[in-house]
């Protein structure tokens, strides 16, 4: 749940210099999200629910998306957030459990976690994600495999697998970035496995 922000005099109201957190709102679109950050010029982290939308805000370091329907559209507007560097995404439902990284999104993106998602299918292109340092999959049960162009990731130091014990094929493509990564001289990776 969340406090739904009056929208119909957002353009007229103050702007709030000093607030670099907000969590807990619900925004009807990313559209107004837009204007809702001009309010808001030093935001760093924000937590919040979009019903639906494109967005271009330029400042915020972390996204937390929490039981949401992600259209491709969706997560394709969130990758070209230019600062980002933690994308946390709870019991999300991506549209045809698949996401395809496109080029240019993500580039400053430190930290991935994956908690509950729906997603069965994750591709990504060798350009992308150089500054990956964790990745967490928690509950993945579906997702077949970790992108095997993950293995060139040489910032990568963690990644984190829990409640997926079930899935082994998830489980073999993480050992298998591991024996890359360490191959290539990687052997500062660390692999958590928790049952």
């Amino acid at each position: 749940m969340g406090a739904r922000l009056p929208m119909e005099d957002v353009d007229d109201s103050s702007v709030l210099h000093d607030l670099d957190r907000l969590s807990g709102i619900l925004l009807p679109h990313w559209s107004i999200a837009e204007r809702v950050m001009k309010k808001f010029p030093n935001i760093r982290r924000l937590k919040c629910v979009v019903e639906r939308g494109d967005e271009k805000t330029v400042k915020i370091l972390k996204v937390t998306m929490s039981v949401f329907d992600l259209s491709m559209s969706d997560i394709s507007t969130i990758g070209k957030l230019p600062n980002l560097e933690v994308l946390k995404l709870d019991r999300t439902n991506f549209e045809g459990r698949t996401w395809e990284m496109e080029e240019g999104e993500f580039s400053k993106l430190r930290v991935l976690q994956f908690y509950f998602p729906s997603l069965v299918s994750w591709a990504t292109c060798d350009d992308q994600l150089r500054c990956l340092r964790k990745l967490v999959f928690s509950g993945c049960r579906k997702l077949k495999e970790i992108p095997p162009c993950l293995e060139t990731i040489f910032t990568l130091e963690t990644i984190e697998v829990s409640y997926c014990r079930s899935n082994q094929t998830l489980l073999d493509s993480v050992r298998k970035i591991e024996k890359e990564l360490d191959a290539w001289g990687n052997s500062t990776l660390k692999v958590i496995i928790i049952d």
